[in-house]
């Protein structure tokens, strides 16, 4: 366990194991106590495994449009919706997708921030 927590921490110098609740996540920068919008920031995507929708919130405030893209393992873009400046969230549809693995990116300003996996069963 504290192997892989290592390597997980050797690839997203950002990442910090919380021991309260027993998993990974970024620290999002602060400046006054609030979470702002930086490239250490990250958004939450969950449920995971997802049944008919998924939730993207940022942790932070947003300041900037942002593009969350949803990929088959086929590499072919199944899901592209954004998020205007001052979003606090939007939810996705998955029930019409078929149950399976999917990777998603989310960008800000044009720059990739945040990828990862998402698990859709029905």
């Amino acid at each position: 366990m504290y192997e892989a927590r290592s390597l997980y921490h050797r690839f997203v110098r950002t990442a910090y194991w919380d021991e309260n609740s027993g998993c990974s996540a970024q620290r999002p920068e602060e400046r006054n106590g609030r979470a702002v919008n930086s490239s250490n920031s990250v958004f939450l995507v969950f449920p995971n495994p997802a049944t008919d929708m998924l939730q993207i919130v940022p942790g932070f405030n947003l300041e900037a449009e942002a593009k969350f893209e949803l990929f088959n393992l086929f590499g072919e873009r199944v899901i592209d919706t954004r998020m205007p400046e001052g979003y606090e969230g939007v939810s996705v549809v998955t029930s019409t997708l078929p149950a399976g693995v999917y990777l998603y990116k989310i960008a800000l300003q044009g720059k990739s921030i945040q990828s990862g996996k998402v698990v859709i069963a029905h």
